[in-house]
């Protein structure tokens, strides 16, 4: 009778801490899936995240009746399976398409977060591919040039990245343009080419060195450029 009072004892034990470990991870869950930038989703990610690389691409109509459409590849390495929280500020409509390592994934817009389930991860190297259509006013639009000013919680609001000051990134950026159309951004021009569309042209930017997310900036317009030596 002992006996068995104690193998009931250790099965009682053994479910207890299996039930308070699940619950301390669907709670870990919904801390890390808030509104914003949580501590507790920063410094997750700040701990579990390897080098990040963004490649961002923005096609800018000449007319601010046509908006303007992104995309954005981010590379990153993970040291385990995790769910990819990636911040975004927009809505499900802005959402055009989400791509993990080539293939199409569930995932969930809510909460200033594009969220990808763990079990769609891999241990190493991660590709997330993001379609996506910025708001207007994240770009500061203009009729003839338009610039991002993003102070630190707000570069999610142009391009979905993993928005924290202590996670710095290389950025390479990619802009097709108006033909009459200069950009700058933190690269130096690498190629500008000009495209089958009549009118239009693409300027590709080399990588950055490494920047918090806030400190990456890009402007585009019908600008003068001048060479002095």
């Amino acid at each position: 009778m002992a006996h068995l009072n104690h193998m009931i004892y250790q099965v009682a034990g053994i479910a207890a801490v299996s039930l308070l470990t699940a619950c301390s991870t669907q709670q870990q869950d919904v801390n890390l899936q808030e509104v914003g930038v949580s501590h507790e989703l920063a410094r997750f990610r700040k701990e579990h995240f390897g080098q990040v690389r963004y490649n961002l691409f923005f096609s800018i109509p000449e007319s601010r009746q046509e908006p303007v459409r992104g995309k954005a590849v981010i590379q990153l390495s993970l040291k385990e399976k995790l769910p990819l929280i990636i911040d975004f500020r927009g809505d499900a409509s802005q959402v055009a398409s989400v791509l993990l390592n080539g293939g199409e994934v569930p995932y969930e817009v809510k909460n200033e977060h594009i969220i990808i389930p763990a079990e769609r991860s891999v241990v190493g190297e991660n590709k997330v591919s993001v379609e996506f259509t910025p708001a207007d006013q994240s770009l500061n639009r203009r009729d003839e040039f338009l610039y991002t000013l993003l102070v630190p919680d707000r570069a999610r609001t142009a391009f979905p990245c993993f928005d924290q000051p202590d996670m710095k990134s290389l950025f390479t950026l990619t802009l097709e343009v108006p033909e009459a159309w200069q950009a700058v951004t933190n690269g130096a021009i690498e190629k500008t080419d000009t495209l089958s569309i009549p009118g239009r042209k693409l300027i590709s930017f080399r990588e950055t060195e490494p920047l918090s997310t806030y400190l990456f900036a890009f402007t585009a317009g019908k600008f003068i450029s001048e060479t002095y030596t």
